[in-house]
């Protein structure tokens, strides 16, 4: 499939599938939280302020238009996210990633051997003692 290319301030993205685009959906909610508290906040601004080693006027200035530019960002990608063409894709995605899944091999180990020692019944070790291949220890 074609990467999913947009176009945010500053910056062009490109996102190889569906789930990079909600990831950095997240992410950018995430972080717009962060930026709101410190904007409603004089003490926590003026303390991660002083933890950059800038003053407090510059760091809420700075905070003040990431929050701004974010804010286009995060609605455009939602935009995206919320298309008919977004949803078909991540559909597809997800039936393809399923079955790659179903196609797998389990390289765990399991079966009783492992259920057993796993369980702490003794299982393999137990009977590796009881035939004297394994000694006590």
């Amino acid at each position: 499939m074609d990467k999913i290319k947009v176009e945010l301030s500053g910056f062009s993205k490109s996102f190889s599938n569906a789930r990079q685009l909600l990831t950095q959906i997240s992410q950018i909610k995430a972080e717009q939280t962060k930026r709101q508290q410190r904007l409603s906040s004089s003490s926590a601004m003026s303390s991660y302020a002083k933890s950059k080693g800038i003053s407090t006027a510059e760091m809420s200035s700075l905070t003040k238009s990431n929050f701004l530019e974010n804010q286009k960002n995060l609605k455009k990608l939602e935009t995206i996210a919320s298309t008919k063409d977004f949803k078909k894709r991540l559909d597809s995605e997800k039936v393809k990633a399923k079955s790659l899944f179903s196609k797998s091999r389990n390289l765990s180990g399991g079966g009783k051997a492992a259920a057993a020692i796993d369980s702490q019944r003794g299982g393999v070790s137990k009977s590796l003692s009881a035939k004297k291949i394994m000694p006590k220890t």
